[in-house]
């Protein structure tokens, strides 16, 4: 019989294959039921069916006393349930070793975004002229949009469409959704592409809205002729931790928090739609949401704002709200 690490191996193919999860989706997953399985077997190989209840609440419990926060062991619970439905489902077993266990109740924390003000210094200021054209596109897009890193990363030229001003992103599990994006933003990528191919030389070009220095080094030949919108050095498609310290060296510029994060963008293109009026359904569509109630989350960060307004500016805001 097979062991329960050749089941896992299927069990990853199946899900990319079958249900249409990311490579990232299944390698977040495969660290996680590794780490259950090294637990509940001693680091020896284990049967399937030899996997339980009193294993899982075992793990559980080192988790705690490791000091994982309840969120991060739900991501793994979830990881392991869906393992233990796959076998379920080829016949592997014929009961749930999950079924009787309950994730620890997750406290539900309000994303962090920044301000209008603090969003606007960071791509209209002194940061965004000392930047390459290359970040700027970047950060300009990831705000415009609200995509998510790994949804960036993959982008290609293709997926944008400067005369209709639209993005196609490509979500989880292969979902596809179209974000409009505003003339300003067309504008920085449509000089970044054109600069891309031409191969320019570091120098200063002068624009509407500031000063853009182009690359510091000369684009390479592999980049010009890439089909990602944004591709490494080598033409290949950009990592997210590229990506991640493009938006941390901006924010520096910028002299905004060290926190600052592609996926706080995110969360402001959300919460400052919501401020503005913008429809919860209508975000929840250009987000990728599957469920509503993942948007609602920017509902609470809007009424967290107000409060501070209130108190900050009413001349008789004496008391907290409650």
């Amino acid at each position: 019989m097979k062991s329960t690490e050749q089941y896992l191996t299927e069990y990853l193919s199946y899900i990319i294959s079958e249900r249409g999860h990311s490579i990232n989706t299944a390698n977040a997953y495969k660290v996680d039921i590794e780490q259950f399985l090294q637990t509940a077997s001693a680091r020896q190989s284990i049967d399937p069916g030899m996997l339980s209840e009193e294993m899982v609440l075992r793990w559980i419990l080192i988790m705690q006393s490791n000091g994982l926060s309840p969120s991060s062991i739900c991501r793994k619970l979830a990881a392991l349930n869906s393992f233990s439905k796959y076998l379920m489902v080829n016949g592997t077993r014929r009961d749930d070793f999950m079924e009787g266990i309950s994730s620890p109740r997750r406290p539900r924390s309000l994303p962090h975004v920044l301000s209008m003000s603090k969003m606007k210094r960071l791509l209209n200021g002194r940061a965004a002229q000392a930047a390459t054209i290359r970040d700027r596109a970047v950060c300009e897009l990831l705000y415009a949009t609200g995509m998510r890193v790994s949804e960036l990363c993959t982008l290609k030229i293709g997926d944008v469409d400067l005369e209709d001003r639209t993005v196609h992103c490509w979500g989880k599990g292969g979902k596809e959704r179209m974000v409009p994006i505003a003339n300003s933003t067309c504008d920085i990528i449509r000089s970044y592409l054109t600069l891309r191919k031409e191969l320019p030389t570091s120098s200063i070009i002068h624009g509407k809205r500031a000063h853009i220095r182009l690359d510091r080094k000369q684009f390479t030949k592999a980049e010009a002729a890439s089909s990602f919108l944004f591709p490494n050095r080598k033409g290949e498609q950009i990592s997210r931790t590229q990506i991640r310290n493009i938006v941390i060296q901006a924010a520096a510029k910028a002299a905004l928090p060290d926190h600052v994060s592609p996926h706080m963008l995110r969360h402001s293109f959300a919460t400052h739609l919501l401020t503005n009026g913008a429809d919860l359904r209508v975000i929840q569509e250009m987000l990728g949401h599957s469920q509503v109630s993942t948007t609602e989350i920017y509902t609470h960060v809007s009424q967290v704002r107000l409060k501070e307004v209130y108190r900050s500016t009413h001349p008789r805001a004496t008391r907290k709200l409650q």
